[in-house]
């Protein structure tokens, strides 16, 4: 039993960085003391109550019990080592920033570290490990001396802290790459729509709302080009089909052919690039 906790130690905490040498073999005598205790208080029990002919049967008891304790530890240990390699998994992302500008990654580099990433998964990883020694403490029912217990209490909370400090910093970052895509947006759609009438601008706008970053500019301009087309297509529509077009006469009441196309013309030369 007390190969399998050195095993969960050297696991989660191989460079002994959370509890030292000395702790942890206090704790492992601690251990051992009272698994014991408890295998001695359980066959002093039975034996006021059964003969010497059944003191076989309560070896078999004694070390079915054994082997339970250590199957539940070597159930700690599996959970405890699935889920640190789950949380290493989950945590080796790419960089939120793969689009942006140079400057902005620089920015955000010197905001947030990738070190300060690096550092999530470390600390996620000793939480995991109290986690794990609160539940051996409780199975087995062991009080620990004031030292360790302020020892292991402490890096638990400095582990807490460090939690929050990262969980903030990372808030942080991705409100800054929101910030600067809405700035971009932004940019790009004032360069692109300068010169265009309102209610060009204001079509770009909605067409565009739901655009990501990435395709933005093929975005606009597509906008652009069907609300010039469709602006044409009017254009062409709004001529009377009936209308008798004689160079020089009136036409479509008081306006000559010469006076039509010319206001047509000027409709439409602010969509011809």
């Amino acid at each position: 039993m007390k190969d399998i906790l050195v095993k969960l130690f050297e696991q989660i905490d191989p460079n002994k960085e959370i509890i030292n040498e000395s702790k942890r073999e206090e704790f492992l005598t601690l251990l051992d003391e009272k698994v014991k205790e408890l295998k001695e208080q359980a066959y002093n029990e039975a034996l006021e109550k059964i003969d010497e002919e059944h003191t076989e049967m309560l070896e078999q008891v004694l070390e079915k019990i054994d082997n339970e304790h250590t199957e539940m530890l070597e159930q700690v240990v599996e959970k405890v080592k699935s889920d640190a390699e789950e949380v290493l998994e989950k945590t080796q992302v790419e960089p939120l920033v793969e689009a942006v500008s140079d400057y902005l990654d620089e920015y955000l580099e010197e905001t947030i570290p990738v070190e300060k990433i690096e550092e999530s998964v470390e600390q996620i990883k000793y939480k995991r490990l109290f986690e794990a020694i609160k539940e051996t403490l409780v199975a087995y029912d062991i009080s620990l001396d004031e030292e360790l217990k302020e020892a292991v209490i402490d890096g638990k909370n400095t582990i807490e802290e460090k939690e929050k400090e990262l969980n903030d910093a990372l808030y942080e970052k991705v409100k800054i790459q929101k910030e600067y895509e809405e700035l971009k947006k932004q940019f790009l759609l004032e360069q692109k729509t300068k010169g265009l009438d309102s209610a060009t601008k204001s079509y770009v706008e909605k067409y565009i709302e739901d655009a990501d970053i990435d395709e933005l500019e093929e975005k606009i301009n597509e906008a652009i080009d069907a609300y010039t087309q469709s602006e044409k297509d009017r254009a062409r529509n709004s001529i009377p089909s009936n209308a008798i077009i004689t160079e020089g006469k009136e036409f479509n009441g008081n306006k000559t052919m010469a006076e039509y196309y010319a206001e047509i013309g000027k409709k439409m030369s602010r969509f011809i690039k």
